[in-house]
């Protein structure tokens, strides 16, 4: 199934990212077992984080994307 079968059919993600990837591996079928290697482990969350991206443009909760949340008040000098 694609990205975008997969994104249409599932819910709206939440913020809480770390649920949201266990979810993902629950979903995908990776156990304890596939996810020792660190290789293999991080090109899971490369897929995650491209299926968690997408999952919010679609939804459109966030904007998406690295955003900055620090607010700078420069003030007067």
């Amino acid at each position: 199934m694609s990205i975008q079968e997969r994104v249409r059919q599932l819910p709206t993600p939440t913020d809480d990212t770390s649920q949201e990837f266990e979810a993902y591996k629950n979903r995908m079928g990776y156990d304890a077992a596939k996810m020792k290697s660190i290789r293999y482990k991080m090109s899971v969350y490369d897929e995650f984080l491209e299926e968690l991206e997408a999952r919010k443009k679609y939804h459109g909760t966030k904007a998406y994307g690295r955003q900055s949340t620090r607010k700078r008040d420069r003030g007067e000098r």
